[in-house]
């Protein structure tokens, strides 16, 4: 099994509350490897990415690529994953390495209710992304109208 590859990890992909419990139970790491409240928040599974912020997940931890459990949140549209990140103080402004942010992710995908959620948590609604387009740029390329109008009033 490959070094960033563990048990919680796994617990976390498939949501099996009860297997992660257990293993944090007997002292799993939260945050080795490539870290289980990543995968959660990818997956969807909410209460697992609760109980992994209980255990002490560190939640604006980036792998090699940059995202961070919120930013793969908005780009999954798992609006409630997003308030919960915001909630316990994800950072909404971090950058990927070519530069995107969570809500330039949520606005090129059409999520609006992530969207919302970004730019009431303070989220930069002019922070450029790959190929310097803005989030309300994106949006409207795509025609997500509803996207739109949320970035048009938060400006």
């Amino acid at each position: 099994m490959p070094e960033q590859i563990t048990p919680l990890f796994f617990a976390a992909q498939f949501g099996h509350e009860d297997a992660a419990r257990l293993l944090l139970k007997c002292r799993a790491s939260v945050n080795l490897g490539q870290t289980p409240v990543y995968e959660a928040a990818q997956k969807g599974h909410k209460s697992i990415v609760e109980v992994f912020i209980s255990a002490g997940a560190n939640f604006n931890t980036t792998p090699e690529d940059g995202p961070t459990p919120l930013f793969i949140a908005a780009q999954f549209g798992k609006t409630d994953i997003v308030a919960t990140l915001i909630k316990v103080g994800a950072s909404v402004n971090t950058t990927m390495l070519d530069g995107m942010t969570p809500i330039y992710i949520a606005a090129n995908q059409g999520h609006k209710e992530v969207v919302s959620s970004l730019v009431q948590a303070g989220a930069n609604v002019n922070q450029p992304g790959k190929e310097g387009q803005t989030p309300m740029q994106t949006a409207v390329e795509k025609g997500y109208d509803a996207v739109v109008t949320v970035l048009k009033q938060a400006r």
